[in-house]
Order: structure tokens, then C-alpha cells, then sequence
């Protein structure tokens, strides 16, 4: 069997394997890699919608405060828009990490992380919206409303789920 390997360079570099040897590479490639390979696949397969919610949380919460709307006509409005993200975050990763690991109860554990990701995740934004100067003004009272959006997205799973205090 001819493989052909693309180097960095203009020119190819032509390698012949025999038989035999494909199927070590295969035998090393199921040892080895493979599991792995399948196991961030299926993790992205499960956690896209926390990725894809967390870029959105991102950009919202670099845009600068003008730019958006009725962020100074509502009062307290991004006090609330932090409570929401949070509680679809915390809700969309406690889930992921179940549908991860086929479980129908939450461990306790998983809540606790889920605290202290949402926590750190929220001190993330304030200190850099202070040091991007990006039009937003740092205000560590954000962080007490992400925890409460943490709290309130863990009170929506428990309703769903359930919750057990067990260790796995």
C-alpha cells in the first residue's frame, strides 16, 4: 500500500507500508488515541450549546453599555440580563455534564463546580471589562447577580431532575 505524506516542503515524500504494519498502527491508534479522540468528540458533540452560550455571554458582555439598546432607559437592566445569562448557563452546563455522564440525578458535586465555574467565570468578565477599555465599567455587584443566576439555573435543574447528595 502506497501512502502519500505532505510535508512542510514543495516536495512529497513518498512511504510504503506493508500490511502487516497497518494493522499495528491501527491496534495503536484504538490503544491509544482513539478513545480520546472519541471522547472530545462526543464532548463537543454534548457541550456545544454551554460553548455556544458562553461566546454569546462573551460578546454581550464586551459590547460597549451605548451600544445597547435600553441599557439606559431600564433601570437595572443589565442586573437582570446578568441573572438570566447565568441561570441558561448553569442550567446548560449542569445538563451537559449529565447527558455526559447518562446520569438522572445531580450529584452535588456537579452543582458545587457549577458555583465555582459560574464565580470564577464572573470575576473573569469584571476584571477584564475594567482593563480592555472597552466602554463598560467594572462593578463587582455583577458578580452577586451571576450567582444568583447561578443559583436560580440550579433551582430550575432540580426541579427537572432532581438531586442527590451521594458522591458518585
Amino acid at each position: 500500500m502506497k501512502i502519500t505524506v505532505m510535508t512542510g516542503f514543495p516536495a512529497e515524500r513518498n512511504m510504503y507500508i506493508k500490511s502487516g504494519h497497518i494493522q499495528i498502527i491501527i491496534k495503536f491508534i484504538k490503544n491509544l488515541g482513539a478513545l480520546e479522540l472519541i471522547n472530545l468528540m462526543k464532548q463537543l458533540v454534548i457541550f456545544w450549546k454551554t460553548a455556544t452560550w458562553t461566546v454569546l455571554m462573551l460578546v454581550l458582555f464586551f459590547i460597549p453599555s451605548h451600544n445597547i439598546p435600553g441599557s439606559k432607559e431600564i433601570p437595572h437592566v443589565d442586573k437582570a440580563a446578568h441573572i438570566i445569562l447565568f441561570a441558561v448557563f448553569t442550567f446548560l452546563y449542569i445538563r451537559d455534564r449529565l447527558k455526559l455522564r447518562n446520569l438522572k440525578l445531580i450529584p452535588f458535586k456537579y452543582l458545587f463546580s457549577a458555583f465555582i465555574v459560574v464565580l470564577l467565570f464572573g470575576m473573569m468578565v469584571e476584571i477584564f471589562q475594567e482593563f480592555l477599555n472597552l466602554g463598560r465599567n467594572r462593578d463587582i455587584m455583577d458578580v452577586f447577580y451571576d450567582i444568583i443566576g447561578c443559583f436560580l439555573g440550579m433551582v430550575i435543574l432540580f426541579l427537572k431532575y432532581g438531586i442527590r447528595f451521594r458522591s458518585l
